[in-house]
């Protein structure tokens, strides 16, 4: 990581989405827990919103979400299910 950051390549903010490939189909606000993404709006997501946990881009059936980063096949591996909500008291 830093050597990632000394690097300078910059790190995308949010998923990236190929707007031909979006059928609108709402997968990823359904599956978005942050809300980061609206119905009606689903090629934009909300920077200040995104926790970078890829369950928009993961589940996608029309593959029209990409988070290009180094981190996205570790992040595809150690995530491979969303997990259940919890509330830790």
């Amino acid at each position: 990581v830093v050597k990632l950051r000394k690097s300078g390549v910059p790190m995308p903010r949010t998923p990236q989405v190929d707007a031909e490939r979006c059928t609108h189909c709402g997968y990823c606000v359904k599956h978005c827990t942050a809300g980061a993404i609206i119905k009606g709006d689903e090629c934009n997501t909300v920077a200040e919103k995104c926790i970078k946990c890829c369950a928009c881009v993961k589940g996608c059936p029309q593959k029209a979400r990409t988070y290009d980063t180094p981190f996205a096949v570790l992040l595809s591996d150690c995530f491979k299910k969303q997990k259940e909500d919890r509330i830790i008291l």
